[in-house]
């Protein structure tokens, strides 16, 4: 299991987030 993958994938799905949130 790899930590550094899972902030990774966190940290991807917070920028979708954002950008749909901004669109």
């Amino acid at each position: 299991m790899r930590l550094v993958r899972l902030v990774d994938d966190m940290a991807n799905k917070k920028e979708l987030i954002l950008i749909l949130h901004v669109r």
